[in-house]
């Protein structure tokens, strides 16, 4: 590998790309082969699995009551806690 003469913008853009690539490649990688209890779910997977609502997600989220977990910008939950989560709400209003 050469880098001489190359633009500092060029190659900071290549490593970007690089590092973007294998993160999203790990991510994928946990989502689809996790155990099924300890699989990371996006906030429209857990609205869409547990037949809740969107605004439903974040106020849980933000009430604590779900513990998210952050891949850069990105929020993840746990299957197993937004499934305890769940019964513990419907527990609740019964």
């Amino acid at each position: 590998m050469q880098i001489e003469n190359v633009p500092y913008e060029k190659l900071l853009g290549d490593f970007t790309g690089i590092i973007k690539e294998a993160v999203r490649s790990e991510i994928s990688a946990v989502m689809q082969t996790g155990e099924p209890k300890k699989r990371l779910m996006s906030r429209v997977e857990v609205a869409e699995e547990f037949g809740i609502s969107l605004p439903t997600v974040h106020a849980w989220d933000a009430a604590g009551i779900l513990r998210r977990h952050k891949v850069g910008r990105r929020t993840y939950f746990l299957r197993d806690q937004v499934m305890a989560a769940v019964k513990e709400t419907k527990a609740e209003l019964k």
